[in-house]
């Protein structure tokens, strides 16, 4: 619930204090992500990162991830790329390509659904998409051509 309503501090109090009697699961976390909650679950994360192990929460949180860069309502840019980058060692080409497409998608919009136009600081987000798609390539070298193009494209916006 404190995810859902972005109780941050709150929750950084709950989570931080000595009477902190919940029992947090891989499944906490993915429903966080699920809810589009990812300020809190990189609050989560931060705190719980050696629990996530199972590697079927992981490919869900991994698709999580990766399919909230296609919604056209895709705030908090930031946080999704923290938890990206942090989960990028579990991600499969597959994901990995369709991560690509959704941000060259998503730049390629020249409508209000531009991710760069609902991002306050337009240089700052290129910087971490570039970082992000970057590390993509690091992790697959035969996308080095895709991501060469799309970083392109966000810097010839930025």
């Amino acid at each position: 619930m404190f995810a859902v309503k972005r109780k941050i501090k709150l929750m950084s109090m709950l989570i931080n204090g000595d009477n902190f009697l919940m029992e947090f699961t891989e499944e906490h976390f993915l429903d966080v992500i699920e809810n589009d909650a990812f300020d809190m679950g990189v609050l989560l994360y931060r705190e719980y990162f050696l629990l996530i192990k199972n590697p079927i929460v992981v490919e869900k949180i991994v698709t999580t991830l990766v399919n909230s860069f296609s919604k056209s309502s895709s705030g908090q840019l930031e946080a999704k790329c923290y938890l990206l980058m942090k989960f990028m060692k579990k991600m499969s080409y597959d994901q990995a390509t369709k991560l690509l497409a959704a941000i060259e998608e998503r730049v390629n919009d020249s409508s209000k659904g531009n991710i760069l136009i609902i991002t306050l600081n337009v240089i700052k987000a290129t910087c971490i998409l570039v970082e992000v798609i970057e590390k993509v390539k690091r992790n697959f070298n035969f996308l080095e051509r895709r991501v060469y193009e799309v970083r392109m494209r966000l810097v010839k916006i930025a």
